[in-house]
């Protein structure tokens, strides 16, 4: 499966070898990974975004964060256990083939 956070108009997280989503699923818990999803989904929906003349590729970027909420939300829905837990545990544990 594609991680959900890579697109076209994020190309920024993957300047280098490893994408900075992929070492943020190392560092961070999917606790921790939920909230800054919910936020960062939150500053794209936000009115005043309006501004910045980005209004279709801000609907994009927002829409991948919410498929990545879900990701991560079916992930502790599956077992509870794994929310403290990095995304690269879970899937491994889960047998999730995630591709960067």
């Amino acid at each position: 499966m594609k991680h959900p956070l890579i697109n076209p108009d994020s190309s920024h997280y993957d300047s280098t070898a490893k994408s900075a989503i992929e070492e943020f699923e190392e560092t961070y818990s999917i606790e921790e990974l939920l909230a800054w999803s919910k936020l960062t989904k939150a500053k794209y929906d936000h009115p005043a975004r309006a501004a910045k003349g980005q209004v279709e590729s801000d609907k994009r970027k927002s829409e991948t964060f919410s498929n990545y909420m879900k990701l991560l939300n079916e992930i502790v829905d599956t077992q509870r256990s794994l929310l403290q837990a990095t995304p690269q545990v879970a899937y491994h544990t889960l047998g999730y083939n995630i591709e960067y």
